[in-house]
């Protein structure tokens, strides 16, 4: 066993919306947080949908996180400057399949830069009937997966007191990009920055990403994370983010066959 070097702070601010909603889904969205793994369980069958972040790592920790996804696809982020770690994993249980970046921005360091005036629209989703919208532009701008599947991924959610902030952004009214934020105290979490192709390299997913690390910045959130395609990982960096953790996303090989 190995212990990991720092702790990945996006499955912390995950955890509060996961929590409530698990409690109030009929079991559809789970977590578990254990001392060797955080995982989290959505009601999709989809591997990239469904998350693990190890602290250690052995057959007994694989078989405990495959029984609590009931044998269901799902994968692991694992930080690479803990290379025993990624070795256990890489030579016994898992295929790694790519690399994301945990980056964070700290308020506490640092303010983020206020637009005079953003170019996009932008409208929060406060409720399921809205939800359609922005994930049939969500799947647009990701090129994958079936607009039901994320209406139903994102359905339990707002059940809670505190849903996360789904914000669809407009183009002279049409829809042409999405962003997610998780609130957990003062750590805050942004997700699922997509634009449609035709719209991709003018700035927008730079405006989504700092429309929303304002509305942290006004909460009680001290810090905000994210993963980071290394597409976007200058994108990031521009609007201030710093990396944090070298994460490299692994599936489990049963699910390489």
């Amino acid at each position: 066993m190995v212990n990991i070097m720092k702790t990945p702070l996006v499955p912390i601010a995950l955890l509060r919306t996961w929590e409530e909603a698990s409690q109030k889904s009929s079991a559809k969205v789970k977590c578990v947080i254990t001392k060797n793994f955080y995982a989290f369980k959505s009601p999709v069958e989809d591997a990239f949908l469904n998350w693990v972040w190890c602290k250690n790592l052995d057959k007994t920790i694989v078989e405990k996180i495959d029984e609590f996804f009931l044998g269901k696809p799902h994968i692991y982020y694992l930080d690479e400057s803990n290379p025993q770690l990624v070795i256990e994993a890489s030579k016994n249980y898992l295929l790694p399949v790519d690399n994301f970046p945990q980056l964070i921005f700290d308020f506490t360091e640092k303010q983020p830069n206020q637009l005079s005036k953003y170019r996009l629209d932008f409208e929060i989703i406060t409720s399921v009937n809205q939800l359609d919208l922005w994930s049939q532009t969500f799947c647009l701008g990701y090129d994958a997966y079936d607009y039901q599947y994320i209406t139903s991924f994102f359905t339990p959610f707002f059940l809670c007191k505190s849903p996360p902030i789904l914000v669809l952004g407009l183009e002279n009214q049409k829809p042409i990009c999405t962003a997610i934020l998780f609130q957990n105290e003062d750590i805050a979490c942004i997700m699922g920055i997509s634009t449609l192709a035709e719209y991709r390299k003018k700035g927008y997913g730079s405006e989504i990403s700092s429309f929303l690390l304002n509305i942290a910045n006004q909460s009680e959130s001290k810090k905000v994370v994210l993963n980071a395609t290394n597409f976007a990982l200058n994108m990031y960096k521009n609007l201030g983010f710093q990396e944090y953790i070298n994460e490299k996303i692994f599936l489990p090989k049963k699910f390489c066959i």
